[in-house]
């Protein structure tokens, strides 16, 4: 079946399942893979091994990523069903709107009570920094700005690879790899002696697969702000304060959403977002959930029409 085909049943399968099991889930599978990688990795020559390691995983996803391709085109009804459905399944896991919009749930449910201490510990589920000293304003701007630098690698970037490579046959893969790349970042994309050497080809596919992807999530946050006031902030901001975060990407993303919902973000002794404006609250963690959600539906409708755009010219090129 067709790309379009794919993507709305993984749609679907995003509002009725949210995320699978543990066990059954491919970044899980990712994450396996990579464990047992580190495991394994020698004490000296760690760039390479990581080099190693990041082709090795990227090429076993690819394949399963063109098995499942192949049984969806496949002539045989039964075997098309079985790949489409394997497909959906496997896209749908490359994107997680509804478990990043519930993480931030349980941040802002607890603070709104005045329970600092369990918004902590479940800010430190989501974010690399000590959460054990943070005040109430800064654990909401931590999962503000969690939420508007995932909304990129969990949402924004997946969609993107899958829609720019439906042309070459390419979708699914192109979902895979960038998922197994992201993965390899998150685990070991540290400035540390334990990662640094190790995790340099992931941080740096990542810093570059997400390139472009960022910088279209702020058209995005700019048109599901629904308001002309804060489309103008969250563009004004993500130029203004983009280059104020270490990444050169996920300032993109966090300076568009601090202008949208016009709070500071501030992580301290690293860097500060839009200084002259208020520090959030856990009203503003609902604000970024409603934002995170818009901004999603609005990438599916413009992925599903240039995927059916895609269909079209082929089918007429196929006809002509």
């Amino acid at each position: 079946m067709s790309a379009v085909s794919v993507l709305v049943l993984a749609l679907l399968l995003e509002l009725v399942m949210g995320e699978p099991p543990a066990r059954f889930h491919p970044v899980m599978w990712m994450g396996r893979c990579i464990s047992a990688l580190e495991a394994a990795a020698p004490t000296t020559h760690r760039r390479l091994y990581g080099v190693f390691s990041v082709l090795l995983t990227t090429s076993l996803f690819t394949a399963l990523g063109l098995v499942v391709q192949q049984l969806s085109a496949s002539h045989v009804p039964a075997l098309s069903v079985v790949g489409t459905l394997a497909a959906a399944y496997l896209l749908k896991c490359t994107f997680a709107v509804r478990s990043l919009a519930d993480a931030g749930e349980k941040i802002r449910a607890p603070l709104a009570k005045g329970d600092v201490g369990r918004a902590r510990y479940a800010l430190s589920g989501v974010v690399s920094r000590d959460t054990s000293s943070l005040d109430e304003e800064h654990v909401a701007s931590a999962a503000v700005e969690s939420i508007s630098e995932n909304y990129v690698d969990t949402v924004v970037s997946p969609l993107f690879y899958y829609v720019v490579l439906s042309p070459l046959g390419l979708s699914l893969v192109g979902a895979l790899v960038f998922k197994t790349v992201s993965t390899f970042d998150s685990r070991w994309g540290y400035r540390n002696e334990r990662y640094g050497e190790m995790g340099w080809l992931g941080a740096r596919l990542d810093d570059v697969l997400n390139f472009v992807p960022a910088r279209l999530s702020v058209p995005l946050i700019m048109v599901s702000g629904m308001s002309v006031d804060r489309a103008k902030r969250a563009l004004t901001a993500a130029l203004s304060e983009h280059a104020s975060t270490p990444s050169p990407n996920s300032g993109w993303s966090m300076g568009a959403y601090a202008g949208a919902l016009g709070v500071r973000l501030e992580k301290p002794n690293v860097y500060v977002l839009c200084p002259d404006m208020r520090m959030p609250t856990s009203e503003d963690i609902t604000g970024s959930i409603r934002l995170t959600y818009v901004a999603s539906v609005a990438l599916f409708a413009v992925s599903l029409v240039i995927l059916l755009l895609f269909e079209l010219l082929k089918r007429k090129a196929f006809i002509g």
